[in-house]
């Protein structure tokens, strides 16, 4: 779920701006923390997730990390005054 919502809104990242301040509030508090950090309890797996154990989980997270930060930074742009 955590990764399919960060692909929804980078697949909608070009309409952001047309979102109401509630959306994009919501928008902001669901990219707010990378997954282990969101996600706590799940931190024992993130040493088990590597490039040569896990590499299609391993490069799914790290895309949605970089998509994750770039969509924090477009949406509190959005919300700047």
């Amino acid at each position: 779920m955590y990764l399919s919502g960060i692909a929804g809104y980078a697949s909608g990242a070009s309409r952001l701006h047309k979102h109401p301040i509630q959306v994009l509030e919501e928008a902001k508090a669901f990219l707010a923390k990378p997954f282990f950090e969101k996600y706590p309890n799940l931190g024992h797996f993130k040493r088990l997730i590597t490039p040569t154990a896990t590499p299609d989980l391993f490069h799914r997270m790290e895309e949605a990390e970089l998509d994750r930060a770039e969509l924090v930074q477009i949406v509190d742009g959005l919300l700047s005054p």
